[in-house]
């Protein structure tokens, strides 16, 4: 694993396929407009917040029938409480505290800031109260990224702190290097899901090898996908079912090695696989759990309503398969818009992938959201000068 710096300037100042319309039409950024736009761009992940929260899963071979569980959790959808590592009496107390809040009569959901924190540190994620510090920024450093887009995305990442005004990420932007199939596995994947509906079955169980992100793409020494933990190794043999694999970083080996419980990775090439090429000009970006898929995003919140940082979120930018190759359009506001998502925006709203990408009306929309504290009722915010 490798490590670069990057200091943040001082700040003075499931839902996937998102486009690039950059017409963005005067509008009046008021009030009203602010408490419409959080109501509804957080509306799911408020409305179904849940206690229940489900472990990744490692698949094996396609006769494996039932994944072997793992100790990474995640929330498949909407928000649910961090319970990972609570007793079953703890897990009670922080849900009455968080039921308590009554999230779901219209309040704010986002992470701590600077403010909000007990010290900020990136090898220490978690304060003496035993809540979350701020949230780290992961580059996938793979086959696809460049010097520029290097800088682009750091550029992005520095922007949207900037324009929100206040401290989230930690200072340093780690690299690492998810585990990848070639891309046109997961193509062939989608073709066979989608023949299977088509034909009325819609059984077909697609290829899950991609979401062996805990422990990461492993391969016994015969080169037999069938998961054993004992015996599993990362390799950079060619497998003639499931592609080609290269030795990579997991959750698991992320957060030991950085200390870290969660974090957004930003990465080229991961995009959900287009089996129409011609979406491929709009089909730019998604937001998800999971390189080349579109889905399983949700937020692990605490019993104050803040998400934690023990989150595993994907920013993946752009296709490079036999169907797309995009990475060459993606803009700084398309990533940005992506990082949006990630820091709780949901739905797309005015200027948020309706009539524009990225644009002011987005930048007041998330102000607001953290500019005032978390659990506000969306009915007093206003616009944030």
């Amino acid at each position: 694993m490798k490590r670069i710096n990057f200091l943040t300037a001082a700040i003075t100042v499931a839902l996937v396929g998102c486009g690039d319309d950059d017409d963005s039409p005067s509008q009046t950024i008021d009030d009203a407009f602010i408490q419409e736009s959080v109501f509804s761009t957080q509306g799911f992940t408020r409305d179904h917040l849940s206690q229940s929260y489900s472990n990744m899963v490692e698949y094996g071979s396609d006769g494996t029938i039932s994944p072997v569980r793992t100790d990474g959790s995640y929330c498949g959808a909407a928000a649910c409480l961090d319970g990972h590592g609570m007793t079953s009496e703890e897990q009670a107390a922080a849900w009455a505290n968080l039921s308590a809040l009554n999230i779901h009569e219209g309040k704010t959901l986002r992470y701590r800031t600077e403010p909000d924190v007990n010290g900020v540190s990136s090898t220490n994620p978690v304060s003496d109260d035993g809540y979350s510090r701020l949230v780290s920024v992961f580059i996938n450093d793979n086959e696809h990224l460049t010097p520029e887009r290097r800088a682009l995305i750091l550029d992005a990442v520095q922007t949207i702190e900037a324009q929100v005004g206040v401290k989230i990420f930690n200072d340093e932007i780690l690299d690492v290097n998810l585990a990848q199939f070639d891309p046109d596995f997961y193509l062939e994947e989608q073709r066979k899901l989608k023949e299977s509906i088509e034909e009325g079955d819609g059984s077909y169980m697609i290829a899950n090898q991609f979401r062996n992100l805990w422990k990461g793409h492993t391969y016994n020494s015969d080169t037999t996908r069938n998961y054993d933990a004992d015996t599993a190794s990362h390799t950079d043999l060619e497998h003639p079912q499931y592609g080609n694999v290269i030795e990579t970083d997991s959750y698991e080996d992320i957060s030991e090695h950085y200390g870290v419980r969660g974090a957004i990775t930003i990465s080229y090439g991961t995009t959900l696989a287009l089996l129409d090429s011609s979406n491929c000009s709009t089909y730019k970006a998604n937001h998800s759990t999971f390189p080349f898929y579109g889905g399983d995003t949700g937020f692990k919140i605490d019993d104050k309503a803040y998400f934690t940082n023990s989150n595993w979120h994907m920013v993946n930018l752009g296709s490079h398969n036999s169907t797309c190759k995009n990475l060459d359009i993606i803009t700084k506001d398309i990533i940005i818009h992506e990082l949006g998502h990630a820091l709780g925006l949901g739905y797309h709203f005015a200027g948020f992938g309706v009539d524009g990408i990225w644009d002011e009306r987005a930048i007041a929309v998330l102000k607001a959201i953290y500019h005032n504290p978390v659990a506000t009722p969306i009915s007093e915010l206003t616009v944030v000068e």
